[in-house]
């Protein structure tokens, strides 16, 4: 090596640490100052045999730092003093640690004079001035050094995935599997060409992503069988239906919705986990990673317990896959339905707020039209299942109640208005469910279920019976320790349409043995994280099971 990239790369090796481990920096400075010494001394006790110049150069090395590895070395003849070291205290390194022991020629006109002066080193939040020793173009290359290190860029946060792109990448990966199999069957046929295009389709999808890897047309690995390439797409689409509808459900805010769209996508990514077991691959897999990365973070945020699915010891079914693919479907059903009313809901407000403001700016005419328009907005927004107390009405149709004219027929705004007058509280009102609530009462409706859990309370009883329209609701109080016999004669009988567990007010082991009375009569299991009122009851029913409500008769 010559002595020019030996210079630099002892130069680089000590700036490098000087960033890294200053204290490692200093050390290493001392040594090759040590070094240059010990060569020193043998070239002046061997100064009988005198070294001619160019093997001088490529044997004596300059032992610097960057700011010396610029400065040309003369022939060397005899032994220089040694110029001083670093001053300050020891345990303070500068950005470029100038070792000022080198091998210097005789004194002569070609000699550059050593200096000693104030280089700046800021660590952390702290700037001190280092003294240091060397050359005017040294000591000018070692401040220059330390204002590019000054301010070294900041470490790049954490990344984590957005749910849309788990969304996208995980149809790719569940389309890569399936493009696997007929590929592989005609693999050495005349067919094989016809499968060619579209995996190369695939992999440039998965090129124009980032950290999309289609695992199973790496080479040189044995790939799962076609049932189990089957099952591992089912749960890629499953994870992607699952993201599409967390992220959906971010922009509706609806609190249920929410509730339903997280646990299900814990299920999913666990489910996903699980089935991966079966291939080659040895690390997790890059979209469930950030499936659950996300689920970490939501709940988190929103304060949002997930009881299922979170934990290595608790993993989902991957072959149950047809299961989960169908209570996704019957949630994202709920989203339209639920967008497709907020839709309806903000259309008619806007239309009565309208006709409300051309009334208020014409006091002086009677704007029957106008009064018309708002009663059939009203109308509609009633039948949408917005409660006629509801503050966005009242506080629309309030400041325009002098103006409401004597003649026309208008129920539902003089019932508006009447309500505004009095401003009724919600708990005098007459009580109103919502649509989850609509809709399983129609598949409970003369029937009865089976509420495991915590302390009976009647007037609870009472709600739940008047919101579903049901015959009986049996409350079954469970001991902490107590046997959970007494829930399984409840469950069995015909009645009962839908067994209802508050797994916070429950044990684990009545919860495993709820569910399985349940399973053995053939009836659904609704697992309440949270609350027993109306409106929770329906919305985990829609979310977990109502794949197996039946309309109810008579």
């Amino acid at each position: 090596m010559s002595t020019d990239n030996f210079a630099a790369a002892a130069a680089d090796f000590i700036k490098l640490l000087s960033n890294q481990r200053p204290e490692l920096a200093l050390a290493t400075a001392r040594l090759l100052e040590s070094v240059a010494g010990v060569i020193r001394e043998s070239i002046a006790t061997h100064d009988s045999q005198p070294l001619d110049a160019p093997g001088a150069a490529q044997t004596l090395v300059p032992l610097s730092s960057p700011a010396l590895a610029d400065v040309a070395m003369p022939t060397p003849a005899a032994p220089a003093t040694r110029a001083p070291a670093i001053v300050g205290p020891p345990s303070v390194v500068g950005p470029t640690p100038v070792v000022a022991s080198i091998l210097t020629p005789t004194p002569g006109p070609k000699t550059l004079p050593v200096t000693t002066a104030f280089v700046p080193l800021k660590l952390g939040d702290t700037s001190l001035q280092i003294a240091v020793a060397g050359t005017t173009a040294e000591i000018g290359q070692a401040r220059l050094a330390a204002q590019a290190t000054a301010h070294p860029e900041p470490a790049p946060a954490p990344r984590y995935d957005d749910i849309a792109l788990v969304e996208t990448r995980c149809e790719i990966k569940a389309q890569s599997c399936l493009a696997l199999i007929p590929r592989r069957a005609a693999a050495g046929t005349p067919d094989e060409d016809q499968y060619v295009p579209p995996v190369r389709a695939l992999l440039a999808k998965a090129k124009a992503l980032p950290e999309c890897f289609l695992w199973v047309f790496f080479p040189d690995r044995a790939q799962p069988d076609d049932a189990t390439l089957h099952r591992i797409a089912a749960n890629y689409q499953n994870l992607a239906k699952a993201a599409r509808l967390a992220a959906r459900s971010e922009e509706l805010g609806q609190r249920p919705l929410r509730l339903g769209a997280v646990e299900l996508l814990a299920e999913a990514q666990s489910a996903l986990r699980v089935s991966l077991r079966d291939t080659w691959l040895y690390n997790s897999d890059r979209d469930q990673d950030a499936a659950f990365t996300y689920l970490n973070q939501a709940t988190k945020r929103e304060e949002i317990f997930i009881e299922r699915y979170m934990r290595l010891d608790d993993p989902a079914d991957p072959l149950d896959h047809q299961n989960l693919a169908s209570r996704l479907d019957d949630l994202a059903h709920r989203f339209e339905n639920e967008a497709a009313h907020e839709k309806d809901v903000r259309k008619f407000l806007s239309k009565l707020k309208h006709h409300a403001r051309i009334i208020a700016n014409n006091p002086d005419e009677s704007r029957e039209e106008d009064w018309l328009k708002i009663e059939s907005a009203a109308a509609s927004l009633v039948q949408s299942h917005l409660h006629i107390s509801d503050p966005r009405l009242l506080d629309t149709l309030g400041p325009i109640r002098d103006q409401l004219p004597e003649l026309a027929s208008l129920p539902n705004v003089r019932q508006v208005l009447s309500r505004d007058a009095a401003r009724e509280t919600p708990e005098a009102a007459p009580r109103e469910y919502s649509a989850d609530v609509v809709r399983v009462r129609n598949h409970l409706r003369g029937g009865a279920v089976v509420l495991v859990g915590g302390e009976r309370r009647p007037e609870a009883e009472n709600r739940i019976r008047e919101a579903f329209d049901l015959r009986d609701v049996v409350w079954v109080s469970l001991g902490e320790h107590a046997s959970s016999a007494p829930a399984q004669a409840p469950i069995l009988r015909p009645e009962v349409r839908l067994v209802f567990i508050l797994i916070k007010l429950a044990g684990h082991q009545h919860v495993e043995d709820v569910a399985r009375f349940a399973r053995e009569a053939g009836k659904p299991l609704v697992r309440v994280p949270a609350g027993y009122n109306p409106e929770q009851l329906a919305a985990q029913a829609l979310t977990q099971v109502a794949h197996q409500l039946h309309p109810a008769h008579g």
